[in-house]
């Protein structure tokens, strides 16, 4: 019985993180420090039990994430950050909020618009949606890798250094 209830526990924390969300907008493609890519977060088929708050989050010395246009669902609203201390993203920044309709309605398609994802960095890096009913259980909704190229001055030195290597051997 006690296996059970853990499974239970487990699958409905799982579900929580899917929360039918998923971040739309970035193609996988190589950038570079400075390139931006317009986010989107959708719902499919987000259900009232899934209602939750979100952060959209990355390492900010890597890439920023900044705007964002409310899209269906009635009580949806973005908080600009101001709740960003309540999820477990140290050290990360980004955007938060909360993705719900007043009348229980399912909802489908972009809930969270026109989000800007700024690479600053010249790593690759994570961005991740985390979701929460209520600020006690977390879960990461979706996540993406950001490929990031160095820009050709880098790999110049970077070639230019190995042969210095190289030739001291």
């Amino acid at each position: 019985m006690k296996k059970l209830m853990v499974l239970a526990l487990v699958l409905g924390i799982v579900g929580l993180a899917s929360a039918g969300l998923k971040i739309t907008g970035y193609d996988g493609s190589d950038l570079k420090a400075g390139d931006s890519v317009v986010l989107s977060i959708e719902a499919e088929n987000l259900t009232a039990a899934e209602y939750a708050y979100f952060a959209l989050v990355a390492d900010p010395a890597m890439g920023s994430i900044t705007g964002g246009v409310k899209g269906v669902g009635s009580i949806t609203e973005l908080f600009g950050g101001a709740y960003l201390d309540y999820f477990p993203a140290a050290g990360l920044a980004g955007i938060d909020g909360y993705i719900g309709d007043s009348t229980g309605a399912t909802l489908n398609g972009v809930v969270v618009g026109q989000i800007n994802l700024l690479v600053n960095g010249d790593k690759s890096f994570k961005v991740d949606l985390l979701a929460s009913p209520d600020f006690a259980t977390f879960g990461t909704g979706d996540s993406l890798m950001v490929n990031v190229i160095p820009e050709p001055m880098t790999m110049g030195l970077l070639a230019l250094g190995g042969l210095f290597i190289r030739r001291k051997k």
